[in-house]
């Protein structure tokens, strides 16, 4: 099965994902409404649904947690996110979902491609493979594609260090200024891809600087207005904080303390503004590249306490530029040795505690920097991970219970429990204590937290299930309901729940398109009127004469789908109709003959099947006249009058 499902409304991603997976063959639907959601379900198991963790309308992965009960097994779904780690998106993923993967956005080609390649076979295995040589020479080649800042961006959604490397990559020209207030604002000034200025919306950042260094008191210095960097290195001067030649570095190490901040800010937007500032005061270029690193080496013990979120086996996606570029920055040697060592991993199944080994050369006097310098990469998008989101063991454990919790959750109390309607109260007692026993809490207390979440969902659905047939009414009404249900044909009530009146909306919409001989459009409604409502005989009679008036070629489905209103109701006069209509332009008289006069059998007053009817025996009746041996001529020119 190749039918994917992506639950996505943002154009960029449905593009990424499109040029990247339809190629192979896969049938792709970007759906963003969840009552689409529904009936696509309805319509075809998918082999897998990709589902954005956040839409315009909430979280796409709960509205998939409310429809997934539409599908008869839990299907394959990967969640992905551009704001959340990948710890917090294990934490808001439902656990009634098979989750088989996490992604983050921006899509990388190559890593959604080998994510979904591997839950997903693809129909087309050679020209997948193709795709995937081809992505990764091109990636191999370009690095990591980064677009120039623009607008407003949330610092929650898009860190600042992922800015500046975008900057770099673009060789951008302007200005990101941090919202705030005004003692917090910042402005960045940029010049081709390098930085060359801060400054503050205060006028102390020079006095702050050396307040931060432990050069002056604050206290002492008097609180008047400072109206440029000359009058703050007077004042500084003027209290012996520093000499007359240490303004420069003075000017430098401000410039710095001004671009760490936007780099340890986790909150507020910044407003990149694209252009050159000729009015301000620009100071040399220097090379983000290089002065990022330098600044995430001097602050190790503070970036490298903070962890990467990822679990140490998960594989670790590397997509550093060439090492021609890398070598271009112009690193520290230290740093410049553990990028080098990280490259060389690249395309390799390698797990982030490997990759911690490796570009560490087993030192562990050097993890420290090596986590701060990974964690910057894992922070700009340099280094991703992918693969299972648990190790094997617990991905099997989970696996098991969410198919557990899923037959439950489509089930009746009865099922849930494992037992029949005729169950009685004893019965239901023992086989309670037995699920309760085996999917309690404090029987899970050591394993894996996912897999603790799975069995107290499946505990809580057992609980309700025997909390609804303890009591000997609440059985027998629930036996009856359950009873007439399956005398009806009904389904169970956890899923798939007929919905007549919009069945009904659905096709009087259908007949609109029909009408105006838009067959697409038509063809939706209809279709969605059979998912909507099974038993809705006039919704699949119009969907099959629309599919063979939107393809003649194909009448063998469209005979197919108003069959199906036949086995719904064997004397539906349109459904005969249209069925003599189909033969009639296949050109079978004989038969479409015979099924205009069923129709008319079902309902003697159908119009359109009687004009039709007395019309194709009236060519039937011209064409046996004409077939009838001519006389002799009387006379030369004597012919009968109706030859």
């Amino acid at each position: 099965m190749s039918r994917l499902l992506l639950f996505e409304n943002n154009p960029r991603t449905l593009r990424i994902v499109q040029r990247c997976l339809q190629p192979m063959g896969y049938t792709l639907v970007p759906i963003a409404d969840k009552e689409r959601i529904k009936l696509e379900l309805r319509a075809h198991v998918p082999a897998l649904i990709l589902a954005s963790a956040e839409m315009s309308g909430g979280s796409g992965l709960d509205v998939i947690r409310d429809l997934y009960g539409e599908c008869a097994e839990p299907v394959p779904v990967i969640p992905y996110s551009g704001k959340l780690t990948l710890t917090a998106l294990k934490e808001v993923a439902p656990v009634e979902l098979n989750v088989a993967s996490f992604l983050s956005t921006p899509f990388d080609p190559g890593e959604l491609v080998q994510t979904v390649v591997g839950i997903a076979p693809p129909p087309d295995a050679v020209a997948a493979s193709k795709i995937v040589t081809d992505l990764r020479a091109e990636f191999e080649q370009h690095g990591l594609r980064l677009e120039p800042p623009a607008g407003s961006s949330d610092l929650a959604e898009t860190p600042f260090a992922r800015l500046l490397w975008a900057i770099d990559h673009n060789s951008w020209t302007g200005r990101l200024s941090l919202d705030g207030e005004s003692s917090d604002a910042v402005d960045w000034y940029f010049v081709m891809g390098q930085f060359t200025h801060a400054e503050s919306r205060g006028d102390r950042d020079l006095v702050d600087t050396a307040v931060a260094e432990g050069r002056v008191d604050r206290k002492m210095l008097p609180n008047v207005a400072l109206k440029n960097e000359e009058e703050q290195l007077g004042l500084l001067m003027a209290y012996r904080a520093i000499g007359m030649h240490e303004s420069e570095g003075l000017k430098k190490r401000t410039t710095e303390r001004l671009l760490m901040r936007g780099l340890l800010a986790v909150s507020g937007t910044v407003v990149a503004e694209e252009g050159e500032w000729r009015d301000s005061d620009l100071g040399d270029p220097s090379s983000l590249p290089r002065l990022v690193m330098k600044m995430t080496s001097d602050h190790v013990k503070e970036l490298g306490g903070r962890a990467i979120q990822a679990h140490p086996d998960s594989v670790a996606v590397i997509r550093l530029p060439p090492a021609r570029v890398i070598r271009g920055w112009g690193l520290e040697s230290e740093d410049g040795r553990v990028l080098e060592l990280i490259e060389k991993a690249r395309n390799r199944e390698i797990t982030l505690d490997q990759l911690m080994r490796v570009a560490s050369e087993g030192q562990n006097e050097d993890r420290p920097r090596v986590r701060a310098l990974m964690r910057l990469l894992w922070t700009i998008g340099y280094l991703d991970f992918r693969g299972r989101p648990w190790d094997g063991e617990t991905s099997e454990k989970i696996e098991g219970l969410v198919r557990v919790l899923h037959r439950a959750n489509r089930s009746n109390y009865f099922e849930v429990l494992g037992l029949g309607l005729a169950a009685a109260e004893k019965e239901i007692k023992a086989r309670n204590r037995d699920l309760a026993r085996k999917y309690h809490p404090d029987t899970m207390f050591e394993e894996h937290p996912r897999v603790q979440r799975v069995a107290e969902a499946i505990y809580a659905r057992v609980q309700e299930a025997y909390s609804g047939l303890s009591k000997k009414s609440d059985r027998d009404a629930l036996r009856q309901e359950l009873q007439e249900r399956k005398r009806s044909g009904v389904g169970s009530a956890s899923g798939g729940q007929p919905e007549p009146e919009k069945a009904a909306v659905a096709v009087k919409q259908g007949e609109l398109y029909l009408r105006n001989k838009a067959f697409d459009e038509a063809e939706v409604f209809f279709r969605d009127a059979t998912l909507l409502d099974p038993d809705n005989a006039d919704a699949f009679v119009l969907l099959g004469w629309t599919r063979f008036l939107k393809d003649p070629s194909s009448s063998s489905g469209a005979t197919k789908t108003i069959e199906a209103a036949i086995k719904l109701n064997s004397k539906h006069p349109d459904a005969w109709y249209y069925l003599g209509r189909i033969a009639l332009l296949k050109k079978d008289s004989e038969r479409a003959r015979s099924r205009f006069k069923k129709a008319l059998d079902c309902n003697p007053k159908h119009v359109a099947a009687a004009r039709e009817l007395r019309l194709l025996e009236r060519r039937l009746g011209e064409n046996e006249r004409r077939r009838e041996p001519r006389q002799a001529l009387r006379g030369l020119f004597g012919r009968r009058k109706d030859d």
